[in-house]
């Protein structure tokens, strides 16, 4: 399980919640897929791979299977993996957000520019965008 010989550099990396057998992997670079998921029991192959095409600043998985990344020009993306992979985007009303972070429960997503804190409730079973609880 090495990406180093791709020329990648990975920035964050984070175990599943939920199955600690996978986790999932993401690099500032602007490549087309910078978002990798391994499984631990068969570290040959990734098995996602996906991206916007911009470098990830901030990943965080939730309890409830969605991966929320923000990119390198301060957009959320949220990503459902049985939803072929298209994300759902969202930027901040004042500056690009700089990192979002799930609540342990999977249910509140918690985002931070440089001049505001936003928390989202957000439906567990899928990544619609938001409203502020």
């Amino acid at each position: 399980m090495e990406e180093s010989d791709k020329g990648l550099s990975c920035n964050e990396v984070h175990w599943n919640p939920c199955d600690p057998m996978l986790f999932v992997v993401a690099s500032k670079d602007n490549y087309k897929s910078p978002i990798k998921i391994w499984d631990v029991r068969n570290n040959q192959n990734v098995l996602y791979e996906f991206g916007n095409g911009k470098g990830v600043s901030s990943l965080s998985w939730s309890s409830s299977g969605l991966i929320t990344t923000t990119d390198v020009d301060g957009v959320i993306d949220c990503w459902k993996l049985d939803d072929n992979l298209i994300p759902v985007s969202w930027s901040s009303s004042s500056s690009g957000f700089q990192e979002a972070r799930w609540c342990q429960s999977g249910a509140t997503l918690a985002a931070v520019s440089s001049h505001s804190l936003e928390v989202y409730k957000m439906p567990a079973d899928r990544c619609v965008w938001p409203r502020k609880p």
